[in-house]
Formats: C-alpha cells, sequence, structure tokens
C-alpha cells in the first residue's frame, strides 16, 4: 500500500513569484513469489519530495527557475531472485538488493516573445541499469543480464556553467534595449561571468533535503 501527503504555497514579493511545494510519500511494497511473501525483495520507501519554481521578469525576458525531484523505484520483475532462460547464451535474473533512483532536476528557463531557451542539470542517484555479467567462470561465453544502482552522478556537468552563462548573455542582451559604452559591456560581461560560475558551483554543492 501507499500513503501520500502534499502541501503548496504560492506568493508574490514584488515582481517574483514563489511556488514551493512539499510531498511526502510512505510506500510499504510486499513481494510475492507463488504467493508466500518475501521478506528479502519486500520494501518500505519514506521519502519528502520538495519542489520550488521562481517567476520573474528581466526587462522583455520572462526567467523561471525550478527544482524538483523524480523517483524511480525498481520494478516487480527486476526484485526477483530466480533465474530465467532466454537463449542458449543468455540468462536474466534481478536484484533484490536494488534501491530507489532520485532524480535531483535544476532548470533555468527564459522566454522572449516566441524563443525559449533552457539550461538543466540533474544530479542522479543509485540509477538502475542493466547489467552484463559472465553466467559462470566455468561458462564465461554465456551472459547473465541483471540490474544494478550506479554510484551517483551528474549529467550536464561543466556543459551546465557555458549554457547558462550564455542564456545570461542573451538575456541581457534582450531585455535591456539600451545601447552602453565597452567598457560598461566588459564590466557586465565579467559579473555575469562569476556569477554564472557561483550558480553552477551551488548546482553542484548545495545539499538536498534527505529522506526520512
Amino acid at each position: 500500500g501507499s500513503t501520500s501527503a502534499f502541501v503548496e504555497y504560492g506568493r508574490s514579493f514584488g515582481k517574483l513569484n514563489l511556488l514551493a511545494g512539499l510531498r511526502y510519500e510512505y510506500v510499504d511494497f510486499k513481494y510475492y513469489d507463488q504467493g508466500k511473501l518475501v521478506e528479502e525483495q519486500s520494501r518500505t520507501f519514506k521519502k519528502l519530495f520538495p519542489s520550488v519554481v521562481l517567476n520573474i521578469p528581466v526587462g522583455k525576458v520572462q526567467m523561471q527557475l525550478s527544482y524538483a525531484i523524480d523517483v524511480e523505484r525498481p520494478s516487480y520483475s527486476a526484485l526477483r531472485s530466480n533465474i530465467t532462460y532466454a537463449d542458449r547464451y543468455t540468462y536474466e535474473t534481478g536484484n533484490p538488493f536494488l534501491v530507489p533512483s532520485y532524480t535531483n532536476n535544476f532548470i533555468l528557463n527564459a522566454s522572449y516573445k516566441w524563443i525559449s531557451l533552457m539550461a538543466g542539470y540533474q544530479h542522479i542517484e543509485d540509477a538502475i541499469i542493466g547489467v552484463n555479467r559472465a553466467y559462470s567462470e566455468e561458462n564465461p561465453s554465456v551472459t547473465l543480464l541483471t540490474r544494478d544502482n550506479m554510484p551517483s552522478y551528474d549529467v550536464a556537468g561543466y556543459v551546465v556553467f557555458i549554457l547558462v552563462f550564455i542564456l545570461s548573455a542573451i538575456v541581457f542582451k534582450l531585455g535591456f534595449a539600451r545601447e552602453l559604452p565597452l567598457l560598461k559591456n566588459i564590466i557586465i560581461y565579467t559579473f555575469l561571468f562569476f556569477g554564472c560560475l557561483m550558480l553552477t558551483f551551488f548546482a553542484f554543492f548545495l545539499p538536498m533535503i534527505e529522506g526520512l
């Protein structure tokens, strides 16, 4: 069985609009094999899922920054421990020790008329992937297909910094129609550079709310 609760809060601070949410999920997953409860594959999941959306106009450009967590839980078949025959070179099994995978999503979006630009960053914890292993030392040519959890990793990496900087520069150019002297432009783009560098740093190292 499963139980969930959700609370949402929205407020405007001048031109800045804030929408924050918090979802709690409790999942009691029972695994049965031929009608018999198998404790090893049964799971209980408890976790908080925060989300935040910030909207603010910058000149004629609408900016949005959002954060949310996605979850991927192991399927029923992925938790099985029995081995099944696929063909003479392949066998399949599950992994009773799989844990859920969580993805922390950061998205920066800028919209100007019909133009929309987006930069994203993901921190993925315990991704569930397919793994090929030798069925046994005696039969290395026979493959055993199973599932496993990967160590945590980041998607986009330093590409995020480049995208955010380019996006910020475009937003500045579109949203600020007044022509500035070269020296002032250099100063502004220098601040943009270091500001985007800080945003990328926080995206990598900002602490997340951990589950219960």
